[in-house]
């Protein structure tokens, strides 16, 4: 059971469970996209396509932006803790479809919520492109855990481009796990904006035949006394290649920074290929 839940077919919502009035009551808004836009202007003027990657990718993210009507939003007012999670499903069907899915998490001080995303295709041949773009803002004490499935089919090419904010105190998780796609980009950029934050990034993915998976990372302290840990992890078959590059970057001033970036490939045949570019840049 979850708290909330859409379901979305080629960028058009066809199923939508609404939360419960008792957490409508505490505040709460998880609603569609074009729906948040009209009922909750000030907000959405606030954090809608506010948070970009700096990894590249910034065409497709005015593709996204240009084109954005699937998806939801989710706003957890101070203090509300939210047990069950809330599931997002997008779907591609029938051939040559284009997908903008879109999720914005907006959680304040001291919250608790949990959202899965999961991307799937049809029928194993219809082929899709899929822009997404995800942005976390986790206020000062929030607990938010946030997970990917993207089990897209072999015809289509993906990118995820996907921000995190984190305040003071705030725990964040945010897990992806990677199994399909031909070609599949994943962006993944935290920002560390507050003393005491706790960011996890952590990513499984299974690559074979000729699958190539892009991870793209990138971790900013920009306070002191704060954590961020990624862990990737790749296996790979057949041809498959992975790509891995990560930056963390330390500001000035932010003393005590303890940040984690590993990237392990275990490659099941000699003719899969995995690179990977660890970097790091202290100021």
């Amino acid at each position: 059971s979850n708290s909330g839940s859409a379901i979305h077919i080629n960028d058009t919502l066809v199923q939508f469970n609404a939360i419960s009035s008792e957490l409508k009551d505490k505040g709460v808004i998880y609603l569609p996209v074009l729906e948040a836009i009209e009922s909750h202007p000030e907000l959405m003027e606030k954090y809608f396509l506010k948070e970009s990657t700096e990894l590249g990718s910034e065409k497709f993210f005015g593709l996204h932006a240009s084109s954005v009507q699937a998806g939801t939003v989710l706003f957890v007012p101070k203090g509300v803790e939210i047990e069950k999670p809330f599931v997002n499903y997008f779907w591609t069907s029938g051939d040559s479809a284009a997908v903008c899915p879109h999720t914005l998490i907006i959680a304040e001080a001291n919250t608790k919520a949990d959202v899965v995303d999961i991307f799937f295709s049809e029928t194993d041949d219809n082929s899709a492109l899929n822009v997404s773009v995800a942005n976390l803002h986790a206020g000062a004490g929030a607990n938010i855990s946030r997970k990917v499935v993207q089990d897209w089919n072999e015809q289509t090419t993906s990118f995820q481009l996907d921000t995190t904010i984190a305040d003071r105190d705030a725990q964040v998780e945010n897990l992806a796990v990677n199994i399909g796609a031909q070609r599949a980009r994943y962006e993944n950029q935290t920002r560390i904006e507050g003393p005491g934050a706790d960011v996890k990034m952590y990513s499984l993915t299974v690559a074979e035949e000729s699958q190539e998976f892009d991870q793209r990372t990138f971790q900013t302290h920009n306070a002191p006394n704060a954590v961020s840990d990624l862990l990737y992890k790749n296996a790979l078959l057949d041809n498959s290649r992975t790509i891995f590059s990560g930056l963390i970057k330390v500001a000035e001033g932010a003393q005590q920074t303890d940040a984690y970036q590993t990237n392990r490939n275990l490659l099941l045949d000699p003719t899969a290929e995995a690179n990977a570019l660890p970097g790091l840049e202290i100021l």
